[in-house]
């Protein structure tokens, strides 16, 4: 097990302290500068969008803050007209303080849907911005119902990929955009920020809470504003979270779910705790408390783990794993039909037929677009992000001792998900694709 603070050497702990000190830097330029240039309540003009000039850029300190604007340096510039959004490369970031926030990026960023270039969608966004603009919500509630592009539209063209987490997620939105046939979103930032939204404020993130049904589906329609082309999105593992309101917000959605074993997902979680720790100037206990910040606030079944345990990689790892896929059982256990789910085990095993057979659920046929699918099975999906396949090989003798699996037995059984074998298998999942091998 990895305890906070394991594996902290002196480079690690120079590491850290630099990076202190260049946010402690950042933060106060950051609030000089907005103090300096901050609007005035007539500025939120009720029918305009409020920017902000960004200043600097990819400084990696805004990789570790929460999902909100504030992680970008800025200068007030002034207010916009609603159209000003209706460029190509102004894109949703995130939800805040009762705004929509989108980024205007410069386009020498290229295509951002392209997920061999950019695997997470936040890259090009943080690296290329060029100015933060944000609308109150009301205006774009307003915005929405009084456009006919907006306000008649049912999702039907939205795909949708939930998923454990760690389980090849990132290769199969990989495998989609290589069909040419979407524009796939990969872990689109304001989604997640939605989730981070809804806990600050005490929302309720059940099904019946209107106003995030009306938030999602905002959310959803201006990242895919066109009813024209297909949009596959790829959620972050803790978007499983928003799983109640989607089919509320986008009646004719399309959702799929994508799974692995626990215990080869826990121990991709716990390397990429490591990485953040040895190559980010994160503290394991910094760390830890990002990896259940971006799933739960606080793991369900807590009580099941020795207090020895509770403060380590190997429970964050396994206490999101579980809860996430008991999420979706509790959600899927009511559908009809049942929405399907895919393992990963099942794309190492046959890569051909678990292609063909996810791409059938995306209404894809033929032998042409699946060749082209799996060309990105000789890539490496997360190239360009900081958990790539070199990174991680470095971490390969990592392992999660059987005490911990056990524990993460019982404790995810109190959550209704059966585990089974030294792999830690979900079994009993409703709605696994049982692929058949049907040739070429």
């Amino acid at each position: 097990m990895l305890p906070m603070g394991t594996g902290t050497t002196m480079k690690g702990l120079v590491l850290r302290i630099t990076t202190w000190v260049k946010r402690l830097f950042y933060v106060f330029l950051q609030n000089i500068l907005n103090k300096i240039g901050r609007p005035s309540a007539t500025d939120l003009c009720s029918d305009a969008c409020l920017t902000w000039r960004v200043l600097i850029r990819n400084t990696n300190y805004h990789f570790f803050q929460s999902n909100h604007s504030s992680r970008f340096l800025l200068w007030y510039a002034g207010t916009r007209e609603l159209s000003y959004l209706e460029q190509d490369n102004v894109h949703l970031y995130s939800i805040e303080d009762d705004c929509y926030v989108f980024v205007l990026i410069d386009k020498d960023a290229g295509d951002v849907f392209d997920t061999i270039r950019y695997p997470f969608m936040y890259i090009p966004i943080q690296d290329y911005a060029l100015e933060i603009i944000k609308v109150r919500t009301d205006v774009i509630k307003h915005f929405l119902a009084s456009s006919s592009k907006f306000s008649e539209r049912d999702g039907n063209n939205i795909y949708s990929l939930q998923c454990t987490g760690r389980c090849g997620s990132t290769l199969v939105a990989s495998l989609v955009h290589l069909t040419g046939e979407f524009r796939v979103l990969a872990e689109p930032t304001c989604l997640f920020s939605l989730v981070s939204e809804a806990r600050r404020r005490g929302w309720s993130l059940e099904g019946d809470n209107e106003h995030l049904v009306e938030l999602v589906r905002g959310v959803m329609l201006l990242s895919a504003p066109r009813s024209d082309i297909r949009y596959f999105f790829k959620f972050h593992p803790g978007g499983i979270l928003l799983f109640p309101f989607l089919r509320r917000a986008l009646p004719r959605i399309h959702e799929v779910y994508l799974y692995r074993a626990l215990t080869a997902s826990a121990v991709s979680y716990a390397k990429i705790g490591l990485l953040l720790e040895q190559t980010a100037g994160c503290g394991m206990e910094e760390t830890r408390s990002i990896m259940e910040e971006r799933f739960v606030e606080e793991a369900p079944a807590r009580s099941c783990w020795p207090p020895s345990m509770r403060d380590t990689l190997e429970y964050s790892a396994c206490s999101m794993l579980s809860y996430n896929m008991a999420v979706f059982i509790r959600m899927n256990a009511t559908r009809d039909p049942p929405i399907p789910a895919f393992r990963y085990e099942d794309l190492i095993s046959d890569r051909y037929t678990f292609c063909k057979s996810f791409l059938l659920e995306l209404g894809l046929y033929g032998k042409d677009v699946v060749e082209r699918a799996l060309e990105a099975l000789s890539l490496d999906s997360q190239n360009n992000s900081e958990v790539n396949r070199k990174a991680m090989g470095r971490l390969s003798g990592y392992t999660i001792p059987r005490s911990v699996l056990e524990v993460c037995r019982s404790a995810a059984s109190r959550l209704g998900v059966e585990l089974q074998g030294d792999a830690c298998e979900f079994v009993n999942v409703r709605g696994t694709v049982m692929l058949t091998n049907t040739g070429r």
